[in-house]
């Protein structure tokens, strides 16, 4: 049950909350926050690109529009080298049906790729997968040896043992 409502219904309950995300984007474009040490509300970027992302999965494309617009001219400076900004962002144009390749004269792809490793091709994983298994089969063979090996020298000294002990019971 929604505790503010008491309604019993989750989606009636995310439509209500769509609503009201869609009043409060009405007003700038986008959501602000009082940041730490300052005394007036700035906008809130990341928050805005969730609320774009909340919108479009309740089916509110048309209210998140003007929060989008909003995001493709200001988020730049937030999302610049920062993976999980530039993710966010790339999941809001996803979301509607935006192209994160041209966001606001941005590629929201190729900046995310730039922040980490090079990415790499399926042919690339392949080979490296083949040769993954390749040592794996070396490493198991490698084992083999040594367990032969170790046997041989555990029945060695049982042999010798034995031999030992028949020495002295012939001495005796």
């Amino acid at each position: 049950a929604c505790p503010a409502t008491g309604a019993a219904d989750p989606a009636a309950a995310a439509q209500g909350a769509a609503g009201y995300l869609a009043e409060t984007l009405k007003k700038d474009g986008h959501l602000t926050a009082v940041t730490p040490g300052a005394d007036q509300p700035t906008a809130d970027t990341g928050n805005t690109a969730d609320a774009v992302i909340a919108l479009a999965a309740a089916g509110h494309q048309q209210s998140a529009a003007p929060a989008l617009e909003w995001l493709k001219a200001n988020s730049a400076e937030w999302a610049k080298d920062s993976p999980a900004a530039l993710g966010t962002l790339v999941l809001a144009a996803h979301a509607t049906g935006t192209d994160p390749k041209s966001f606001g004269g941005t590629d929201l792809v190729t900046a995310l790729n730039a922040t980490g490793p090079a990415p790499k091709t399926a042919q690339a994983e392949a080979d490296k997968s083949k040769t993954s298994e390749k040592s794996d089969e070396s490493q198991k063979s490698d084992s083999k040896v040594w367990w032969i090996v170790g046997a041989g020298l555990a029945a060695g000294m049982g042999i010798g043992v034995l031999l030992s002990g028949r020495r002295k019971k012939n001495q005796l």
